[in-house]
């Protein structure tokens, strides 16, 4: 029996978030400032635990996998500049413009629970039936005060908004697959998973801007088929060829109950492609994968915002294609170097104007290029102790933050990151020194155009690496 536990606390007094000017695109208070009335604090807690149990039963081995996490996040916003500046619009010119803060809170609770019958190989045959139940409760609660300028409540505006979506999530499936050698050197592996999800949630609105309380309870269900199958062949013992068309889907659920939100988002599925080489070379010094890709994605879930709020919305379909490639050699003993990559080419098929795209237009946060160059050595340090020093560099390609024909299209430039590391070790015991961003680069990795209620944009908001970090780890293993 195998049992862990992971505990992560996050606590920031800033969202990381730098304030850019929409026509020049340089920083308007400096290059590591945002340009806010209201603190922006940002706060996540995770708790994990996992249990792994295995019985040999002779004709097959049982194993039963469980977990149970709690994630918790509480974030702030300053929202003066949307919500804030429309407040005389809002009144009549009854109340000036003012501060507005957006809070989001989102409460996650979920359990899990597999169990898989796998048989060992017999006569070129194997195979693997399982079960799987996750049981999640979440609660998703979007508020916005409405506040003069000295920070007291404006009567009959405060709360300008809340918005709350709790939710029940339950998956029941069953999946097997089987591997069949045809020869020595080909076999074919093939699978199916049939599931059946269901949600329960409520959506829950009040406030000046959302017209007063609204209550509205929905429910969604749906069974879903994927299949996988994967071909391999062994052209000799260090190199192998092989072949992997595969489906799969990610659940649907609701929005927030706001005017021209969609009440809830459909499930979106994807067929994936992929062929590729895996090989050993060099006398086993050099390792080499290189593999091709195509994904057919339909009805994807994309993040859109209406005033502030946030919610999902399908965007029709999409492909993705393109290369990697992996390798890993060992020059003389204790060295490794590493070089990896991949070009990505991601974009939508055919308009889809609920997000303001066109055939074409690059999907967001999608790099069409990447790569990383890493080099570790490892040495004898004295007995029973090894010592190890190295690096990597790590390079994105530009990204696009909606589509290229929306109108809020931000870019953000190709950026690159260099990480050092250094460390003794013994069979217990591990000292481990590093420094992330060495070169301390101030290179943002996503961005969002900002506008006001009244739909004028007032900024735009760039998330920073984070900067140089110097730290020092230590594991001890009993």
């Amino acid at each position: 029996m195998r049992m862990q536990a992971l505990f992560q606390n996050v606590d920031s007094r800033n969202n990381a978030v730098v304030a850019y000017d929409t026509v020049t695109d340089q920083p308007i208070a400096g290059r590591l400032d945002s340009r806010y009335y209201l603190d922006q604090p940002f706060r996540k807690d995770l708790d994990l635990y996992t249990a792994t149990l295995e019985w040999d039963l002779g004709f097959a081995a049982v194993t039963s996998a469980s977990s149970y996490s709690t994630a918790k996040v509480d974030t702030a916003q300053d929202a003066s500049a949307i919500y804030g500046a429309a407040f005389p619009l809002l009144t009549g010119g009854a109340v000036p413009a003012g501060l507005s803060q957006f809070d989001l809170l989102l409460d996650h609770e979920k359990f899990t629970q597999e169990v898989r019958l796998t048989a060992p190989n017999s006569g070129g045959f194997e195979w693997m039936l399982g079960g799987f139940y996750t049981w999640e409760d979440s609660t998703n609660i979007q508020a916005a005060s409405a506040q003069f300028m000295d920070g007291s409540s404006i009567p009959g505006l405060d709360p300008l908004a809340v918005a709350s979506l709790p939710t029940t999530y339950r998956e029941i499936a069953v999946f097997g697959n089987a591997t069949v050698a045809l020869t020595d050197r080909f076999d074919v592996t093939g699978g199916l998973r049939w599931a059946h999800n269901s949600q329960d949630f409520e959506q829950i609105s009040d406030g000046a801007l959302l017209g007063g309380a609204k209550r509205v309870p929905g429910k969604s269900s749906e069974n879903v088929l994927t299949f996988m199958t994967s071909p391999r062949l062994r052209l000799d013992e260090d190199v192998m060829v092989y072949g992997r068309v595969a489906s799969s889907y990610r659940p649907g659920g609701p929005n927030v109950a706001l005017p021209n939100v969609p009440a809830s988002v459909d499930a979106d599925t994807l067929v994936s492609y992929e062929a590729g080489v895996k090989s050993t070379l060099l006398g086993g010094r050099l390792q080499a994968n290189a593999s091709a890709f195509y994904v057919d994605w339909k009805d994807i879930q994309i993040a859109a915002s209406n005033g502030g709020v946030s919610y999902l919305r399908n965007g029709g379909k999409a492909k993705s294609a393109g290369l990697e490639l992996e390798t890993l050699f060992v020059p003389v003993e204790g060295w490794r170097l590493g070089a990896n990559g991949a070009y990505t080419d991601a974009s939508f098929k055919g308009d889809v104007p609920g997000v303001g795209a066109r055939d074409g237009d690059r999907l967001p946060l999608i790099p069409r290029y990447s790569f990383a160059l890493t080099a570790d050595h490892e040495w004898e340090l004295a007995a029973g102790w090894t010592a190890n020093a190295g690096g990597g560099y790590r390079w994105t390609g530009s990204v696009d933050s909606t589509a290229a024909s929306a109108p809020d299209f931000v870019a953000t430039k190709a950026h690159g990151v260099l990480d050092l590391h250094a460390g003794v070790a013994s069979e217990t015991v591990a000292v481990r020194f590093y420094i992330r961003n060495a070169a301390n680069s101030h290179a943002t990795t996503a961005a969002a155009l900002i506008r006001s209620a009244l739909g004028t944009p007032v900024q735009i908001d760039r998330t920073v690496l984070q900067p140089r970090t110097i730290g020092l780890s230590l594991d001890i293993t009993y």
